[in-house]
């Protein structure tokens, strides 16, 4: 006898909130979808100290600075993804909450979605502009480079 394959929603929260419209879009897919629960993904950037850094400060003083940033960014995230949590949970659909940190947003991203098993990704769109493109990485184009299109949403 084969076993059903558990059907999991990723969705990912980063640089910015879910507008309203997609928040109702999320609900429509959920409902259509029906999925076995939802893993909600908060990731934020985590950089590199740069030796300058490390060589001009104390280890206890980088050490504190690297916890401060990673309070501070961690409660950032949960602000962008408040919306979107509380819209899912009055779905009655287990959902699990991770924080993840990562130099490249796109692999954690990759990475969680591959480990999880999901079946769909809801990601943002990109809204970048111009200059934006020419000095910083594109996270949706990174993802939907190394994953199925029919696997991924963007709103």
């Amino acid at each position: 006898m084969k076993e059903k394959k558990e059907k999991i929603m990723l969705i990912a929260s980063y640089k910015r909130e879910y507008s309203d419209a997609a928040l109702n879009k999320i609900q429509r897919l959920i409902q259509k979808m029906k999925p076995d629960r939802i893993v909600v993904i908060k990731v934020v950037e985590e950089r590199q100290t740069k030796e300058l850094v490390s060589a001009s400060v104390g280890m206890d003083e980088k050490s504190h600075m690297q916890k401060s940033i990673r309070e501070e960014k961690k409660i950032c995230s949960d602000e962008l993804a408040s919306d979107l949590v509380k819209t899912i949970e009055q779905m009655d659909i287990p959902i699990e909450v991770y924080f993840r940190m990562g130099e490249r947003i796109s692999q954690v991203i990759v990475d969680e979605f591959k480990r999880q098993g999901a079946n769909l990704l809801i990601i943002h769109d990109t809204k970048k502009g111009r200059l934006d493109k020419l000095f910083g990485s594109n996270t949706t184009k990174e993802i939907m480079e190394e994953l199925d299109e029919e696997m991924v949403i963007r709103l």
